[in-house]
């Protein structure tokens, strides 16, 4: 079962990368093939993939098997000579997907369309909100904190609210 997990994380790319070229990539091809990958460093992202799908920030944000195959890469680039923070901080702005995110915010808008002030449709709107909190999200690839989350969160807003405005607000 672990070998059939490795094979679908590792060797799988996730529909919307595939014709893009990993360019990140700076050993040759042979050094990221798994028979030559020693098993502790897949162990390491097999539970850095784990975390990632165990922090709802982090999966409605990112990637996430996109995101342990980069920090993969990295351990294989960085041997053990670079620390796990270090690869985290090397990927914090790789596979970006707010695809999730979106959906909470879809369903967080429905709930709360009386309050947010929303003219018209609840569900245009919600659907118009989440969709453009995606598309900002993704744009920017942000490091996740509150802070962000409501800068685009009130961009979203605005957009999908009066789009003129936010055109000028946000050139």
């Amino acid at each position: 079962m672990a070998i059939l997990a490795l094979i679908m994380m590792f060797c799988t790319t996730p529909t919307h990368a595939q014709s893009l070229p990993d360019t990140d990539r700076t050993l040759p091809p042979e050094a990221y093939d798994l028979k030559n990958v020693p098993d502790e460093y897949i162990e390491e992202a097999l539970t850095f993939a784990d975390y990632c799908e165990g922090r709802e920030s982090m999966r409605q944000h990112y990637n996430c098997q996109c995101l342990s195959t980069k920090y993969l890469d990295k351990r294989i680039e960085g041997g053990d000579r670079i620390g796990r923070s270090s690869i985290m901080l090397a990927i914090e702005e790789k596979c970006a997907d707010a695809t999730e995110a979106a959906g909470v915010r879809y369903q967080e808008c429905l709930g709360n369309a009386t309050l947010m002030g929303v003219n018209g449709d609840p569900e245009e709107f919600c659907q118009c909100y989440a969709n453009e909190y995606a598309k900002i999200y993704e744009r920017l690839s942000p490091e996740p904190g509150s802070t962000m989350f409501v800068a685009i969160q009130s961009r979203a807003m605005m957009h999908c609210q009066n789009p003129e405005l936010a055109k000028r607000f946000y050139k």
